[in-house]
């Protein structure tokens, strides 16, 4: 019990104080900086998931991934959209040279190139969104921050208390549909107030857009489970305290963050109602 309540008190002091410097980035650093923070989250963040799949036999090659985590946020930060485009076509045509000159070029040749082309990609891909987000507005990060922190939260100590029925038990045994209603609700509660405080948009459209934030924010953290326990491991690293990695950290943000990019960009350029 002791050493329990010694990992809630490391989980909670880490978890703060990261929170504190996301948002003290976010609102005052130079754009740049901004930029380079990502990318060190993203180089972070592809070293643990290399380190989770090192030992899969699919795997080609981590070089193509540590090339992507550095090459493909550079090109979105500069908005060399047509260049990222052929850097992901010679991407794509590498790993199917890599695989056709392996010692075995036909056995399972998809399943080993599509492996390491969405390890490639996922990452900077969608990290890279952080910083598109900021430069239409960095009060979006702000909302984004709430409403993932809160769902994790509340659906932790909701699901610790309360939980009896588990979500995907397969996937994450701790995870219960208890956690995740609680979750909803106080992330619901913060997207709402941050949105009467700083973004004034459409109550019935943010209801909207934060209950898929948290619906793909939850799908990002089961798709981390789902690797770390294809790999037997607990955390994808020990580099935060009572939190694990920095997978462990970003990992509803990973695929909550496209989302969001994609949902003000649509609402704003082609519908127009909020």
């Amino acid at each position: 019990m002791g050493h329990q309540k010694t990992e809630l008190i490391k989980r909670i002091i880490a978890g703060v104080i990261l929170s504190a410097l996301s948002i003290y980035a976010t609102i005052y650093a130079d754009h740049r900086i901004f930029f380079l923070l990502i990318l060190l989250i993203n180089m972070l963040i592809t070293r643990e998931l290399v380190a989770l799949l090192k030992n899969n036999e699919h795997l080609l090659s981590t070089i193509p991934i540590y090339a992507s985590a550095m090459v493909i946020p550079h090109l979105i930060f500069f908005k060399l959209h047509l260049i990222l485009i052929a850097y992901l076509f010679l991407l794509l045509v590498t790993l199917f040279i890599i695989k056709m000159i392996s010692k075995n070029p036909v056995k399972d040749a998809f399943v080993d190139i599509s492996v390491t082309f969405v390890a490639s990609i996922m990452l900077p891909l969608c990290l890279s969104t952080l910083f598109l987000i900021r430069d239409i507005s960095y009060e979006w990060l702000i909302y984004l921050y709430f409403v993932v922190w809160s769902s994790d939260v509340f659906a932790y100590f909701v699901g610790v208390k309360f939980g009896k029925h588990k979500l995907i038990e397969a996937v994450s045994p701790k995870k219960s549909i208890e956690g995740l209603i609680g979750g909803t609700i106080f992330a619901l509660i913060a997207g709402l107030l941050i949105n009467h405080y700083l973004l004034e948009k459409s109550v019935l459209w943010m209801i909207l857009l934060t209950l898929e934030v948290i619906t793909i924010g939850v799908l990002g953290d089961l798709i981390e489970s789902m690797i770390k326990r294809s790999a037997n491991v607990k955390d994808s690293g020990t580099l935060i305290p009572g939190h694990g990695g920095m997978y462990d950290r970003f990992d509803s943000i990973i695929f909550a963050s496209p989302l969001l990019f994609l949902y003000i960009n649509i609402l704003d350029t082609y519908i127009k109602v909020w």
